[in-house]
């Protein structure tokens, strides 16, 4: 096991190396990747709506889902307001690959699949 000192030797020297790369120094061996992020879209009331037939939820459960109050998502869908932050990043990510991300969830317990019966 390291010990406390080497861990912190290690640390202060990748904080180095970290200032040196910021500052435009280019150290052998370093690898450096950056993302483009761009702004999350905007939702109108019947994109909302859409998603969430299109993954059977009720407004509730898309209230549960994306942490906001059922109220709110009614407000969505009715034009009152507008998703913002977190909540439109989530939307866009159930409206390109809602299958994906909420078997991701349930992976993690958050989102429970119940087998339709037949």
């Amino acid at each position: 096991m390291a010990k406390k000192s080497d861990i912190f030797d290690g640390l202060m020297e990748s904080l180095g190396q970290a200032k040196q790369i910021a500052a435009g120094k280019k150290l052998p061996g370093a690898r450096i990747q950056k993302y483009v992020i761009k702004p999350a879209r905007d939702f109108r009331p019947q994109d909302i709506k859409r998603i969430r037939k299109s993954i059977e939820f009720t407004q509730e459960m898309l209230a549960k889902f994306l942490q906001v109050s059922l109220a709110t998502v009614r407000s969505w869908e009715q034009g009152l307001s507008t998703p913002l932050g977190p909540s439109r990043r989530l939307l866009e990510g159930l409206d390109k690959c809602s299958a994906e991300l909420i078997s991701a969830y349930a992976k993690i317990n958050v989102v429970r699949v119940s087998k339709k019966a037949s």
